[in-house]
């Protein structure tokens, strides 16, 4: 605990992932909480696959109550600034990574321009589930229920690791995750939704989402399917 001290790092912090931490007596787990990408970058630095980064913690909190073991540290990434932030700009939308599930379903441009993705969020979990789980951390975990979604929608992943920025296709990383047991090393800073996969209504845009699961809410689905795409004149 030492070493987070040093950094400025509290290990008894507030919300939603702390409180998951502290509800499993015995554990020995410290939160380390950087205020940049840069210094998130340098606590993770040889701790690699120990430090695990997370935001409101859901999904891991469910894979702890079934028995997976804690982390010696968890990246809280929320007190970053930007992060939670949903931006409109020429080319799009950049979705940080820490924007909520709620935030992404009220945000105004996700809605009108990309109302698929609009649907798919309010379909995952309840809304105590939305509340707390980001959307960058549903599509990191590979399985999560956005994912079909925003590969329709041809999403972008934009990386930090270490030096700078990147944007990554979706489905390339989704390719790479399938054939590599290592860990992403990375972090993610945010979600690219590009403008020219929006949906104008007005130009024949269209989308089509379908969840199965178990029960009709509050459960991981069993089969997911996204489509998006532009009607053409005469083909209606």
């Amino acid at each position: 605990m030492e070493s987070c001290k040093r950094h400025g790092v509290h290990s008894v912090p507030e919300g939603g992932i702390d409180m998951a931490v502290q509800s499993m007596p015995g554990m020995q787990t410290a939160v380390l909480k950087p205020m940049s990408l840069q210094e998130a970058w340098l606590l993770r630095a040889g701790r690699e696959a120990a430090a695990v980064p997370v935001a409101g913690g859901s999904l891991l909190r469910t894979q702890w109550e079934n028995g997976a073991a804690l982390p010696p540290y968890l990246l809280d990434l929320r007190g970053i600034p930007g992060l939670a932030d949903i931006a409109a700009d020429s080319e799009g939308v950049l979705v940080g990574s820490q924007a909520t599930l709620a935030a992404v379903k009220r945000s105004k441009p996700i809605r009108e321009r990309w109302p698929l993705l609009h649907e798919a969020v309010g379909t995952i979990g309840g809304p105590g589930i939305r509340n707390l789980g980001t959307l960058g951390g549903n599509a990191a975990s590979s399985i999560g229920d956005s994912l079909p979604a925003l590969l329709a929608l041809e999403a972008g992943l934009l990386w930090y690791d270490g030096a700078g920025l990147a944007e990554q296709p979706l489905d390339e990383w989704l390719d790479e995750r399938r054939t590599s047991a290592e860990p992403e090393r990375r972090l993610l800073a945010g979600i690219r939704l590009r403008e020219s996969r929006s949906e104008p209504q007005a130009a024949g845009g269209w989308h089509c989402w379908r969840k199965v699961g178990r029960r009709e809410s509050f459960t991981p689905s069993l089969v997911s399917f996204a489509a998006s795409g532009t009607m053409l004149p005469g083909q209606g």
